[in-house]
């Protein structure tokens, strides 16, 4: 029973390490044309280098997708094709980091119609 208990704590502590050794913060940057998505470790000093960087007019939507313990950040670009999908795993979000991710969604959609307006 004991040996059950010391491999199930050290189960528990390698699962836990993992986590801390995955995790990662996401950063969505909006510059005047380019929007960046960078993702870092908290506990990296290291320079934040992009997972992806579009052009603003490529964008076609960008939005949050709440799953069952995690929010996906969900990136949808013109492709010269058709529209590709990127996911970022957010994880759990506070109230103001979810806050904080719609108001740059809310900008990213108030470009796109102002965009819209300009070429008709």
């Amino acid at each position: 029973m004991d040996e059950l208990i010391v491999g199930a704590g050290i189960l528990f502590s390698l699962v836990i390490i993992w986590k801390l050794i995955r995790f990662k913060i996401v950063i969505l940057d909006i510059s005047e044309h380019i929007v960046s998505i960078k993702t870092r470790h908290p506990f990296s000093r290291s320079i934040n280098f992009p997972q992806m960087e579009v052009p603003l007019h490529k964008i076609f939507s960008c939005h949050l997708k709440d799953e069952l313990l995690t929010t996906f950040l969900i990136v949808n670009i013109h492709t010269k094709n058709n529209v590709r999908s990127f996911y970022y795993k957010l994880g759990i979000l506070s109230g103001k980091s979810a806050n904080d991710f719609k108001k740059v969604l809310e900008i990213l959609k108030t470009y796109k119609k102002e965009q819209m307006g300009s070429e008709g």
